[in-house]
This record gives structure tokens, C-alpha cells and sequence, in this order.
């Protein structure tokens, strides 16, 4: 197994630049479902110009689920970091299957009760059979890509232990072939390649690109100031594309919301400052990030108020923050339950 000297990595008890990009991402998920309610839903209600900056402003929010993906790579893939199998299934992985059960069920079954207008008993079973199918919620399928990795952990971390770094690398660029460049070329030709992938999806490639940024990236401020300025580019590409073009399509395979996200991350592994605020909220992240959705179905489906009203941007950051400081309420809430908050948040 190498060392912490061998690979470059810093001790992973504390990393302080983690906290900041776990506020980012939160911040973005809760702001590109804001946005994503609207031009998902109900686009024919935007203007021209809405419409424009509103899918700007989703495009950026997508790098949030990334980044999220990045920091439990950089966390869990340290060879520092042991981690059995027993404390991996009863510990971690419990955790994510008790939040997706019971989170997941819990709104399925809303969505029945919203779409019927009534509550009938018949909806405990739909909407436990609606979890298992994955017709809950659009953000529960985050918990379901975490168990998927959640179980390939022990296999991945044998991987960071012992693979070089040319290794490692090149893992990475067979990842984004398979789990970007491919699809986006399927998507943008309208064909299908002939051959079988052995693997699809683009979750383990930010997952494993996490750790790789954390260990191996040199840290040089030419590197700093070309990754600065690559963002800048591809900032201003997806306002064009947006804005001008109506190109409205930016995935999480999209190999520009892939280099968005990687430099972000890369951007803010430079900090060292400890960031006392956003480390005071670690513990409710994930919790915002199960209960944010309830409060925008219930704006948007319940009481019909979406941020369109008074110009469609008066609203948009009250609803922001409102959602933010709701959810946040509501972690710490369920945090404090003692069950809750030691077995599922």
C-alpha cells in the first residue's frame, strides 16, 4: 500500500476545502431545482429572455451532484481511510438504503396525495413499489448511485491503493469515453455504436476523479491560471449556447459540465482556509438535500407560486434562500431526532 508521502495526499481527518465545495454543490442542487421546476414543467410560461437565463443558471447548478460525487471519492478511495466491510454495509451503505426507503417511499407517496388531491391507504404499497422503481422524486436517484457505488467500494479502494498514477489516469480517460464522450456523440449524431460498453453511466468517473484531484493534481498557479480561464470559456460557451443558440441540453455526461466540475474542484482544492461557517453545516448537507424538494413541490404543485410571478427574477433568490433556510431548519430538526438522526440523516 503507499504511503501519504508516496501518492502526495494530506491527511484525510480534515480537509479544509471539502466544507466549501460541500456548500457549493448543496447551494447549486438547491438552485438548479428551483430553476429545473420551472423550464422542466412549465417552460411555455417563460419568456424568451427567461427562458435563456433561466437554463444559463440551471446549466451552471449542474456541476452541484458532481462535485458531491468528487467529495465522497476524495474521502472514502484514501488508502489512509480504512474501512471494512462489516462498518462499509452496517454503517454507511444502511444509511443511504434507510434514507432512500424511507425518504423515497415518503415522497412517492406525496406525489400520489398531490396528482389525486386525497390520501387513500392504497398509496403506503404504490408508493413503496413507486421507491423500489425509482418513480419517487428526480434527486432520489442520487442515493440510488451511491449504493451502486457504495458496493463497488472495496474493489476501488484495493484499485487506489496499489495503481500508479499513468494507472489511474488512464482509468479516467476510459471512463470518460464510456461515460461522456459515447453518449454525447449517440446524442448529438442520433446513432447507436455497435460494440458493448462493459460499463455505463458517468457517476464513477467524478467519483474516482475526486481522489485523483486530491492526489495527483499539481498545484502550480500556471495551472490555476489556465484552469481559471478555461472556466471563464466554458461559462461564456454555455451562456451563448443558451442564450443565443437555445441549445438547452447540459447533462451530467456533458463533457463541458464534466470540465466545469473538475475545475471547481480543482479551484477550490488550492484553499487551505479553514471555512468555519460552511464546516458548522456539514453535518445537515445530506438531509438538506432529501427534504429541499418538499418545499418547491409544495410552492410549485400545492399552492401553484413559482418564481415567474413579478418578472420571474424578484423571486428567484427569496426562493432560494427561503428553500436553503427551510431545509436547513428541517435537517437540524431531523438531526436531533434520535433515531433519525443516528440511523438515516
Amino acid at each position: 500500500m503507499k504511503s501519504a508521502s508516496a501518492t502526495g495526499s494530506m491527511k484525510y481527518t480534515k480537509i479544509p476545502y471539502l466544507d466549501l465545495l460541500r456548500f457549493t454543490a448543496i447551494s447549486c442542487v438547491i438552485l438548479l431545482h428551483i430553476i429545473s421546476g420551472i423550464t422542466d414543467t412549465i417552460p411555455e410560461q417563460m419568456t424568451i429572455q427567461q427562458s435563456g437565463i433561466y437554463h444559463s443558471l440551471k446549466s451552471f447548478c449542474t456541476v452541484g451532484v458532481p462535485i458531491f460525487f468528487m467529495i465522497s471519492g476524495t474521502l472514502f478511495l484514501s488508502p489512509e481511510k480504512e474501512l471494512p466491510i462489516k462498518v462499509l454495509l452496517q454503517k454507511y451503505l444502511r444509511k443511504i438504503v434507510l434514507a432512500l426507503v424511507l425518504f423515497g417511499t415518503f415522497f412517492a407517496i406525496m406525489e400520489l396525495v398531490i396528482v389525486h388531491k386525497k390520501f387513500s391507504v392504497t398509496f403506503l404499497w404504490q408508493g413503496f413499489l413507486n421507491m423500489l422503481c425509482g418513480n419517487s422524486w428526480a434527486h432520489m436517484w442520487y442515493l440510488f448511485a451511491l449504493i451502486g457505488l457504495y458496493l463497488f467500494l472495496p474493489l476501488l479502494k484495493i484499485f487506489t491503493a496499489h495503481a500508479s498514477k499513468q494507472v489511474y489516469l488512464y482509468l479516467l480517460i476510459l471512463l470518460f469515453i464510456i461515460g461522456s464522450l459515447l453518449p454525447t456523440l449517440e446524442n448529438a449524431w442520433q446513432i447507436e455504436f455497435g460494440f458493448m460498453m462493459p460499463v455505463t453511466g458517468v457517476c464513477l468517473f467524478y467519483y474516482m476523479c475526486g481522489y485523483y484531484i486530491h492526489t495527483y493534481a499539481p498545484k502550480t498557479d500556471s495551472y490555476k491560471k489556465i484552469s481559471i480561464a478555461t472556466l471563464i470559456v466554458l461559462a461564456l460557451f454555455l451562456i451563448y449556447n443558451c442564450v443565443i443558440a437555445g441549445n438547452y441540453y447540459w447533462s451530467y455526461e456533458s463533457p463541458v459540465i464534466i470540465a466545469m466540475s473538475i475545475i471547481i474542484y480543482y479551484l477550490a482544492s488550492f484553499s487551505q482556509h479553514d471555512f468555519s461557517i460552511c464546516s458548522q453545516l456539514r453535518d445537515y448537507y445530506f438531509g438538506m438535500y432529501l427534504v429541499h424538494t418538499v418545499f418547491l413541490n409544495l410552492a410549485y404543485k400545492w399552492f401553484h407560486i413559482t418564481p415567474l410571478l413579478f418578472g420571474g427574477y424578484i423571486l428567484l433568490p427569496v426562493f432560494f434562500l427561503g428553500v436553503f433556510g427551510l431545509s436547513l431548519l428541517a435537517a437540524w430538526i431531523m438531526k436531533n431526532i434520535p433515531i433519525l438522526g443516528k440511523y438515516v440523516v
